[in-house]
């Protein structure tokens, strides 16, 4: 009869749990991925998992949740150490900086939550999704305020981050081969971005 697990040991078995499967989802996709493959390699029986987990996409939620909170906190930090004085302009381009730095400090976390999808239906957009967002849409929006940017609030955040995603996304992929790297793209990309607003 196995003993019953500590709070503490049921945290640690989750965040390994967490650790293997998200590079497995990442490397194989969702509907590769067993639950079996994911107990044989945290070192565990093929059916400890379902005792915290009622399935694979109860796992896999469990995994984009814990990236998104890590890309949360990733934002905070960096916006909590923004000068108080710091532009709005200035602050989506500090914003855009922080959005690639996370994407290549933690290139597998990034790819979990915007590359890799389950076929199951999902519950929408949670909240976890956007605390990283309010910051650019808030920076976005005191800066059409301020006239130094015009255009819809909304369609502006979201072309910043569709221009900044899709260089993270040539990076990660091995196609930015055309004699410029992401280092090389950031700051003209951001450039662009801004000063190619009316």
């Amino acid at each position: 009869m196995s003993r019953e697990l500590s709070e503490a040991e049921v945290e640690a078995f989750r965040a390994e749990v967490c650790k293997v499967a998200v590079e497995l989802f990442v490397d194989r996709g969702y509907e590769a991925v067993t639950i079996r493959e994911i107990a044989r390699r945290v070192g565990c029986s093929a059916m400890t998992p379902y005792r915290y987990y009622a399935n694979k996409a109860e796992i896999f939620d469990a995994v984009r949740s814990e990236c998104f909170a890590r890309f949360g906190e990733w934002v905070q930090r960096e916006v909590a150490a923004f000068a108080p004085d710091l532009g709005p302009i200035e602050r989506i381009r500090a914003l855009g900086r922080c959005y690639i730095g996370f994407a290549l400090v933690e290139p597998r976390a990034y790819r979990m939550m915007f590359e890799v999808e389950r076929l199951e239906p999902t519950d929408g957009v949670y909240e976890r999704d956007l605390k990283p967002w309010y910051p650019l849409l808030d920076a976005t929006r005191d800066a059409v305020a301020a006239g130094a940017i015009k255009g819809d609030v909304e369609t502006l955040a979201h072309l910043f981050w569709a221009c900044l995603h899709g260089i993270v996304a040539l990076h990660h992929a091995g196609r930015l081969r055309l004699g410029r790297t992401l280092d090389d793209l950031v700051e003209p990309s951001l450039d662009l971005m801004l000063r190619g607003l009316p």
